[in-house]
């Protein structure tokens, strides 16, 4: 029996639900005099960005409420999606690093970072896949990836070809299967997050995490992340496909206790944000699964 796109919607809305109500506390506290000067600025920024079609279009369409959340190694990704995992609704995607370290028993980011001239192609190729296989995803009223399958081509793969690590040949044959994609699916997103830090910064924070799969990363490595993230989303360098003119760009150079607090708050944003419409449908749909 096929499903309908609204029904797949609302799936993972039960599970979430369900998950909510068994142990998960959901942040639900009134922020008052508690925001930093910084969040101020930030609220009506995102008060702008964070709109959501009406109902009717919501359950017409294919997709998900889109989210991408892109940035440099070391800025934050991981602990932003944590906070929005406290809330309903929402189809969390970190990316999928264990599919890259684990293929078939290859670590082809290992492989990448130890010999990029023999394997950033390969690495960068199934990155795509991936992530167009998460962006496809039709699962929850709201979708928050980490990375897209727009940051692969236009920063990481990229970045090899600009290091020399990758040949023209080979990031033409990427491209092209990018723009392929891109023409025959719908990739676009309904809002990009870019959560940007100085590289420097971000350096001193993979080397305090010592990550396995980070033990290669060099500071000109993030220096060059950092330059391409700005050409694409803030500089929207005409030479690189955007997803959505929509994007949110935070400055996460601030103490990790104000930037959680952020975080806290912008979860609860979008969650209040989604049409009442919506969770309506879900939670009647829900109950036939009780």
């Amino acid at each position: 029996m096929m499903m309908s796109s609204s029904f797949l919607v609302c799936l993972l809305t039960y599970f979430t639900l369900w998950r909510s109500v068994h142990g998960l506390s959901i942040y639900d506290g009134s922020p008052g005099a508690n925001i930093s000067d910084y969040e101020g600025e930030l609220r009506a920024e995102w008060d702008r960005r964070i709109i959501f079609p009406p109902v009717e279009e919501m359950l017409s369409r294919n997709k998900p409420f889109i989210i991408n959340v892109e940035g440099i190694v070391g800025t934050g990704k991981t602990t932003f999606l944590d906070y929005m995992k406290e809330y309903p609704y929402m189809d969390i995607l970190p990316e999928p690093i264990n599919k890259w370290t684990n293929l078939n028993g290859t670590d082809l980011l290992g492989l990448a970072f130890e010999n990029p001239s023999r394997w950033s192609m390969t690495q960068e190729s199934y990155v795509q896949l991936t992530l167009t296989e998460e962006h496809l995803r039709p699962y929850g009223i709201v979708k928050i990836m980490e990375r897209s399958p727009h940051s692969a081509i236009s920063v990481f793969s990229r970045q090899f070809y600009e290091a020399g690590q990758m040949t023209e040949v080979e990031f033409n044959v990427l491209n092209a299967w990018y723009n392929f994609l891109n023409d025959k699916l719908d990739l676009t997103t309904d809002l990009t997050i870019y959560l940007r830090l100085d590289p420097e910064l971000a350096y001193k924070r993979v080397l305090e995490r010592g990550r396995i799969e980070e033990k290669n990363l060099s500071l000109n490595f993030l220096k060059r992340l950092h330059r391409l993230h700005d050409d694409w989303l803030i500089h929207q360098n005409t030479s690189m496909y955007l997803p959505t003119g929509n994007i949110l760009v935070i400055d996460t150079s601030r103490p990790l206790d104000e930037m959680e607090m952020i975080y806290k708050h912008l979860g609860k944003k979008i969650w209040k944000e989604i049409p009442k419409g919506m969770i309506t449908y879900c939670d009647q749909l829900s109950e036939t699964f009780e």
